[in-house]
């Protein structure tokens, strides 16, 4: 499945009403309004497509950066992918393949 169907179906999904609580056996489970709110920025803002490019990157690394409440050099984090952005490839398309092969036996 394509990952813009995929995130699609999953803001869908996860933005109806009618899934943002549950009951199983005795309890009852319903995401946290700031969960929910979090989910439609995210949304709105196509955060999940822009992490596909260096853009996208940037955001989140320096976003979280500046949320984070102690020093720290994550604002970075896109250099650094440049610089090793082959060996991060090599090892992603490696765990991706093994993960493919777990799940695909483990049905």
């Amino acid at each position: 499945i394509e990952l813009q169907d995929y995130v699609q179906n999953f803001f869908q999904y996860a933005l109806d009403p009618r899934n943002q609580s549950f009951k199983e056996e005795d309890h009852q489970f319903s995401y946290p309004k700031e969960y929910i709110e979090l989910l439609r920025i995210m949304n709105d803002g196509n955060w999940i497509l822009r992490y596909q490019k260096l853009e996208g990157l940037r955001m989140a690394s320096t976003g979280l950066s500046k949320r984070i409440s102690f020093k720290n050099n994550l604002d970075e984090a896109t250099e650094v992918f440049i610089q090793h952005e082959n060996e991060i490839s090599a090892v992603f398309q490696t765990f991706m393949k093994e993960a493919q092969l777990y799940f695909k036996h483990s049905k």
